[in-house]
C-alpha cells in the first residue's frame, strides 16, 4: 500500500478510466482510492501526505450500454473531490464499446476521436497550470 500511494503522490494528475459498476463506481477502484486516503490513520508518518490533494482528474469509461458508463463517473464525481481532487468538467464516455473495437483497437469517427484529443490536451494544460515547474510540451505534441 505504501508504493500504490507514492505512485499516487509522485502524479501530476489522473486520468480515471473506469467501468459503471450497476450504475456506480468500481467497487475495485472505491477500495484502492479508500485505502490509499486512509494510509496516513494507519502510519502516523504519512499524516502529512494526502496523495490526492489538488490533483486534477479526467473521468473516462467505456461501456457496451447507450450511457457509456455515465452513471458510474457520475458516482465518482463524488469520490475524487472529497478525496481532495479537482475534477474537470469534461470527460469522455465511450458507448456502445463493442463498435469501436477494430482487430483490438478502438477505432473512432473522426469527430468523436477529435473530441477524445481535444479532451486530453485541455486536461494536460490544466495539469500543466498546476505543476508550472514540469514541461508539457512533449506530451500535448503527441497528442497532436
Amino acid at each position: 500500500m505504501i508504493a500504490l500511494q507514492a505512485r499516487f503522490k509522485a502524479a501530476d494528475g489522473f486520468v480515471v478510466a473506469s467501468p459503471e459498476y450497476n450504475g456506480h463506481l468500481s467497487p475495485y477502484l472505491k477500495n484502492t482510492l479508500d485505502w490509499v486516503f486512509r494510509l496516513p490513520r494507519i502510519q502516523a508518518r504519512y499524516a502529512a501526505e494526502c496523495p490526492f490533494r489538488g490533483k486534477p482528474v479526467l473521468l473516462a469509461s467505456a461501456s457496451t450500454g447507450w450511457t457509456g458508463g455515465l452513471l458510474g463517473l457520475q458516482s465518482a464525481r463524488s469520490v475524487f473531490p472529497y478525496l481532495g481532487c479537482l475534477v474537470t468538467a469534461d470527460q469522455i464516455c465511450v458507448s456502445d464499446a463493442e463498435h469501436w473495437v477494430v482487430n483490438d483497437r478502438f477505432r473512432f469517427e473522426d469527430a468523436f476521436a477529435e473530441h477524445i484529443r481535444k479532451t486530453l490536451v485541455a486536461f494536460l494544460r490544466v495539469v500543466g497550470d498546476l505543476r508550472p515547474a514540469k514541461a508539457l510540451g512533449n506530451s500535448e505534441r503527441s497528442l497532436a
